[in-house]
């Protein structure tokens, strides 16, 4: 009896000591695994340039950059809303964080005093080029065309519409029967976004949402150009649509940042874009550079940095 019980007490103990140490083992490799990914993070993100995801998650990345802004905010792109459409939250991130660098009060209490000991008082000059005609969809998106937008409407125009009633309240509450006629599309589930009509509901919101934070930015100090904006000031819409249908579509876009980092957008027809962040002093030169360019060509004006 005893022997079959050293007998069994030996393998149980063998099988016992295997088992804990292949846990062991699969802990070290665990561990081993964790820092060599970390590393690898940590080189990646020490990269002057490096992908940082494609739209519309990207529009995080633009919302973190233009947070720590603490000069200048050089904005190119086909539309000021950026992102409103599929990231409505996000978007409302990012349109806070250029309120509050307009306006420093805008900020909470705790990050005033954090800003004040960081030296951070002054405003933040922010400036927009809005390229060729104001996109309801930007080109970053591919819903832009109108067949994915036909395609995907049902489950996006209802995302819009829940993210604008969470997210855009003031907006919401000045625009509030366009907004009931496209919400009452949206949450029917019948409604045909091939017709002109629906489509046409939901552009006259997003119209509606651009140049309300159009004049929300600029009541606030931020400058907005571009062909559309000149001509409409102006007053001098004779040639307004010839002159806009033949401005080639931007094949990027960009948010520089403080001339010391940047978001880059490269628009790819049919798909998302791809977006990039840099730090890499010569990029950053040529985007200042291409900026003061289409500026120029936009605005028939030079262009004075901040």
């Amino acid at each position: 009896m005893i022997q079959v019980f050293l007998k069994w007490f030996e393998s149980y103990t063998s099988t016992l000591i295997l088992t804990f140490l292949g846990m062991a083992l699969t802990i070290v490799a665990l561990l081993m695994a964790f820092r060599h990914s970390n590393k690898l993070g940590r080189i990646a993100n020490s990269l002057s340039t490096r992908y940082v995801g494609s739209f519309p998650e990207h529009v995080h990345k633009i919302y973190r950059a233009v947070q720590d802004a603490q000069e200048s905010i050089v904005v190119f792109s086909d539309c000021v809303d950026y992102g409103s459409f599929s990231q409505p939250r996000e978007h409302a991130k990012l349109l806070r964080a250029l309120q509050c660098a307009l306006d420093p009060s805008r900020f909470t209490f705790p990050v005033r005093l954090w800003r004040k000991l960081l030296g951070r008082r002054r405003a933040v000059s922010v400036n927009f080029l809005i390229w060729g005609k104001p996109q309801l969809i930007s080109t970053a998106n591919r819903l832009n065309s109108s067949t994915s937008f036909a395609q995907a409407a049902p489950h996006a125009v209802k995302a819009f519409v829940k993210g604008l009633s969470l997210y855009q309240k003031e907006f919401v509450k000045e625009y509030q029967s366009q907004f009931d006629v496209l919400k009452h599309l949206a949450e029917n589930d019948h409604t045909d976004w091939t017709s002109p009509a629906a489509k046409q509901a939901c552009e006259d919101v997003q119209q509606a949402l651009h140049m309300w934070e159009v004049r929300l930015l600029t009541s606030k100090g931020a400058i907005v150009d571009g062909q559309f904006f000149e001509s409409t000031l102006a007053g001098d819409k004779s040639d307004l649509s010839t002159r806009l249908a033949n401005v080639p579509k931007a094949e990027y876009f960009f948010w520089i940042i403080d001339d010391e980092k940047a978001v880059v957008l490269f628009t790819d027809p049919g798909e998302d874009a791809l977006a990039f962040f840099t730090q890499d002093f010569y990029l950053l030169k040529l985007l200042r550079h291409t900026f003061k360019q289409k500026y120029a060509d936009a605005t028939g004006r030079e262009w004075s940095p901040p």
